[in-house]
């Protein structure tokens, strides 16, 4: 079944065992921890949720964001960098890049490294003697820490999804989460400061303006595929003959826009619901009202908290369709105003000209981190200070809020 890793030795099966066994030890009753309200949905299947624990948690997958559903005859959940399937007993990650499921080399502007058949083909086989020392070895000599002078701590990061106390299983247990190498690193030819390397089951990603490593969202990738919503037009078009294209259609039986009985195994109404997948659940509340801040010009901080130039910034009111994350959602609603004055208020939006997106947004510890991508245009030297504001008290508005990191395309604002 494509997207599968099917098991081909004993060895593979015995160590499915053991994964098995050892998120054994996490209880459902643990209850709201598995609910995470940086997205609103929670982990509610066993399988899911140890194996989630077990290899590195959100530093690995990224949050939830979806519900548990039936996808071509297995329950899957879908996280911001990987989908985790349940196969019998025993969840797997999805090989969401093959080619039957989202082979893409082009994401919100980010241009990654294709699949080169010629690293993939240097993989030991899983016959060969003393199996794991071969994967160590193989991984050491193809997969940088250092790269041409740059820390992308590549390696490091493979085994970070395989807990130290596994010991000489450590190196299998990773090369479960990620697969093999199957391009060399690259820089992306739009933007220096992005390094990738592509693997079976993942994208690496090394950011020189902030030093960290993490994974390409192709979670977040697959749902806005199904889903249309805040789908880029690179992605569309690239796969954009791809069944699984806005296939999710919350009107329709099952929540399926159509069946696809022309792939293998097929999408139908029996094997395939998404009419739950993204309803948020998990006891965040929602919300259907949120602010916006714009600037009050030259009245030397009288309306709200004073910035650059002798302004200030004040706080609007909007209704939003009713949703378990407002601090993305009032980021998107302050974007999608493209008017230079709000209505008869007097209000200045310094954000008029600019055409935004956002890439990415975490909030954790209280520090919320917001990737813009696209269009920055700024009316001069007392808009720049404008435009932080207006975005940074956006997301201050929320209690759970403490501080503000704002980077356009990939540059700190």
């Amino acid at each position: 079944m494509p997207g599968i890793t099917r098991p081909r030795t004993l060895l593979v099966l015995l160590l499915a065992a053991i994964l098995l066994l050892q998120g054994g030890g996490v209880s459902h009753a643990q209850g709201t921890i598995r609910t995470f309200p940086q997205t609103g949905y929670t982990v509610d299947n066993d399988a899911i949720w140890n194996y989630f624990q077990g290899r590195g948690g959100v530093d690995t997958f990224g949050y939830p964001v979806s519900r548990t559903f039936q996808f071509r005859g297995l329950p899957v959940q879908i996280f911001q960098r990987n989908i985790i399937q349940v196969v019998g007993q025993v969840a797997r990650p999805m090989n969401l890049l093959d080619p039957d499921l989202m082979p893409l080399t082009r994401f919100n502007g980010s241009v990654f490294p294709a699949y080169n058949p010629s690293v993939a083909a240097q993989a030991p086989a899983p016959s060969t003697s003393d199996y794991g020392t071969a994967v160590t070895f193989h991984l050491r000599t193809t997969v940088p820490n250092g790269w041409n002078g740059v820390p992308v701590g590549f390696y490091d990061y493979y085994f970070s999804a395989a807990p130290a106390s596994a010991g000489n299983l450590r190196v299998l247990l990773a090369l479960e989460v990620w697969g093999f190498p199957t391009s060399i690193a690259m820089r992306d030819p739009g933007n220096s400061n992005f390094i990738y390397q592509r693997f079976q089951r993942g994208i690496m990603h090394y950011d020189a303006t902030t030093g960290v490593t993490r994974g390409i969202l192709l979670g977040d990738a697959f749902k806005s595929l199904l889903t249309g919503s805040n789908l880029p037009a690179d992605l569309a078009t690239e796969l954009s003959a791809s069944p699984f294209l806005r296939l999710y259609d919350p009107n329709q039986p099952s929540g399926l826009a159509r069946e696809v009985p022309s792939i293998n195994p097929p999408i139908t109404r029996a094997n395939t619901n998404l009419s739950t997948a993204f309803m948020p659940g998990g006891g965040a509340p929602l919300v259907d009202q949120v602010k916006i801040f714009l600037v009050a010009l030259e009245d030397n901080g009288q309306s709200g908290p004073r910035i650059g130039c002798n302004d200030s910034v004040v706080g609007v009111t909007r209704m939003i369709t009713p949703t378990t994350t407002p601090l993305r959602a009032s980021i998107e609603e302050l974007l999608s105003i493209k008017d230079r004055d709000y209505g008869e208020s007097g209000f200045y939006n310094a954000l008029y000209q600019s055409n935004l997106q956002i890439e990415s947004l975490t909030l954790e510890n209280g520090k919320a981190t917001i990737r813009l991508v696209g269009q920055l245009r700024s009316g001069g030297v007392c808009d720049d200070p404008r435009i932080k504001a207006q975005i940074e008290y956006t997301a201050l508005q929320f209690s759970t809020v403490t501080q503000v990191e704002i980077f356009v395309n990939g540059t700190r604002l």
